[in-house]
């Protein structure tokens, strides 16, 4: 494609170079491809593309996006200056790539908690339903079950924009009918969702968390509510205190919620030890069915994945007659078989809320003691730390607390600030993340539930920007041996 279709729309001034410039490729990573190459210098938080402008050249870059001045770049170089390389990113991608998020349908979720799940649960009902799926999030990449091994797995919840058109571009191609996609609400400041046809938005819930990337409440809120800009349907939590803050954006909605006026509601709950029976009525319409998944957040997940199946035009009762082959979620909730009559529950629950409702859960099945082992992230929002002590260890009967993601913080400080919440005696520090999991093991006794929070099924542990190889799950497994 030449350069000018591929910056169709945008205000730009030609510093030198030809406009009819053939591109093979666009990337922002001097380190990526750039045969017959766009590289796209972008300020970025840590450092500047402005300064590999020449590893891009040397990588086979022959054309540059810049921002601000540089001298003495080399003639025959084609140079086109924007005003922000960022925002222009999701354009040049979506121009580059002819616009795939037109050629499915795209589903986008945020929310504080929930995401993941959420994306695989109306994942396993439409692939229930015979349809073809793509999933960009925190668990990975994929077409159905299948992980894609070649694309970038470094990519946080949501990719950056130029790896969102690449990746839903290669899932058209597969023929892939409706991609459903995490998005964050730094994704959604940053604009990565730009220039995206999305069909649905989905909104799950929100607490205060991820203050550390936002500064305040109301910005972290305000990023959310950039999505049901971008969609024409939302579907939004009823239940949630800030529901009405979502419902004004999108021309149409459906909300859902638990015992209320919800548009797709759930009633007459029964909690059980690893799936939940319930009522769900839309318009006219109440079917009994069993989610087989526990938990009454997994209720939201699921009202929250019929609804986008709902505005995608499946029909109600086709959707919940699928509810019984929802698949176990890795990392959510997950429940590690063993034979010696403990529950072993591995779930993501990194924020205060979360951790409250997963351990909820748990302890209103437990005939035994709720042992629990988590941590806090590293260079995260501190204010966190001492509400989850406080939670973990008035739910738990007994808490490990240990190392989750350091990063670049000293890990005996952060355990100290969640130790600023905990008013109670029931608490041990163990470091160590997998010793920590092995003394809750050890430490067990039959009819006990186990719960390590925190990761998921994350495979590493980020040490001084390093990440480690780490599993919660293998570790739990390697113990059972």
């Amino acid at each position: 494609m030449i350069l000018s279709k591929i910056l169709a729309g945008l205000e730009y001034e030609l510093i030198q170079g030809d406009l009819n410039t053939e591109i093979q490729s666009i990337n922002y990573d001097s380190r990526g491809n750039l045969k017959d190459g766009l590289f796209i210098a972008i300020i970025g938080f840590r450092t500047d593309g402005h300064s590999f402008i020449l590893n891009a050249l040397a990588n086979g870059a022959k054309a540059v996006i810049i921002e601000q001045d540089i001298p003495a770049l080399p003639t025959g170089l084609t140079i086109v200056k924007l005003k922000s390389s960022r925002k222009a990113l999701s354009l040049i991608a979506a121009n580059f790539y002819e616009n795939p998020t037109k050629k499915v349908k795209l589903i986008a979720i945020t929310g504080t908690n929930g995401k993941t799940s959420v994306s695989y649960i109306i994942s396993s009902l439409l692939q229930s339903l015979g349809y073809k799926i793509g999933v960009i999030g925190t668990n990975g990449i994929r077409i159905n079950d299948h992980l894609l091994e070649d694309v970038n797995k470094t990519t946080p919840t949501t990719p950056e924009s130029l790896d969102i058109q690449h990746i839903i571009n290669k899932m058209s191609l597969e023929n892939v009918e409706i991609v459903i996609m995490e998005a964050s609400s730094m994704a959604l400041k940053l604009g990565r969702l730009d220039n995206c046809e999305i069909s649905t938005g989905v909104f799950t819930n929100l607490s205060h968390e991820h203050l550390d990337d936002h500064g305040t409440f109301e910005d972290y809120k305000n990023s959310k509510k950039i999505l049901f800009d971008l969609t024409s349907y939302g579907i939004i939590n009823a239940d949630d205190p800030y529901f009405e803050d979502f419902n004004r954006q999108s021309a149409k909605i459906i909300s859902f919620g638990l015992d209320t006026k919800a548009d797709l509601n759930g009633n007459n709950v029964k909690l059980l030890a690893d799936s939940t029976e319930l009522k769900i009525s839309y318009i006219d319409q109440v079917i009994q069915c069993s989610i087989p998944l526990p938990g009454r957040f997994n209720i939201y997940n699921t009202l929250a994945a019929i609804g986008a199946c709902l505005s995608i035009g499946i029909d109600f009762g086709d959707i919940i007659n699928k509810i019984k082959f929802i698949k176990p979620i890795d990392g959510r909730t997950e429940n590690i078989k063993n034979d010696r009559n403990l529950k072993i529950i591995i779930d993501y629950a990194h924020t205060p809320n979360a951790l409250k409702n997963v351990m909820e859960t748990l302890k209103a099945i437990t005939i035994g003691r709720l042992i629990t082992v988590f941590g806090c992230g590293g260079n995260r929002d501190k204010e966190k730390r001492p509400k989850m002590g406080n939670i973990a260890t008035q739910i738990a009967d007994y808490v490990i607390l240990t190392n989750d993601n350091p990063r670049y913080e000293d890990p005996k400080i952060i355990v100290n600030e969640i130790i600023n919440g905990i008013t109670t005696e029931n608490y041990k520090i163990i470091l160590d993340r997998k010793e920590a999991i092995n003394t809750a093991l050890e430490m067990a006794q039959e009819d006990d539930i186990i719960l390590i929070a925190g990761k998921g099924s994350e495979e590493y542990q980020t040490v001084q920007g390093v990440n480690i190889p780490f599993s919660d799950k293998q570790t739990v497994l390697d113990y059972l041996k």
